[in-house]
């Protein structure tokens, strides 16, 4: 009986990165209440894209109190990291 070949290793990414988001920016914006932008977290992409969606869909004074909330979400969502 013989042994088997070897069979390959399928590895993940290295210490640290966590895929496709590893190579993403981070910078900082110098703003008191957005400071730095960490698109290497996915929960930057959920309230920029929030952000986005918002300016582009939504009409009136409604969207200014709308983009207000969610920075302030994001802004109390980052305390608790």
């Amino acid at each position: 009986m013989t042994a088997a070949p070897p069979q390959a290793t399928i590895t993940g990414p290295q210490a640290g990165q966590t895929g496709m988001l590893a190579s993403m920016p981070k910078f900082d914006t110098g703003l008191p209440v957005i400071g730095v932008i960490n698109f290497q977290e996915p929960m930057e992409w959920v309230f920029w894209g929030a952000l986005a969606a918002n300016f582009i869909f939504v009409k009136g004074t409604s969207k200014w109190i709308i983009a207000a909330g969610i920075i302030a979400a994001r802004y109390e969502f980052g305390k608790h990291l």
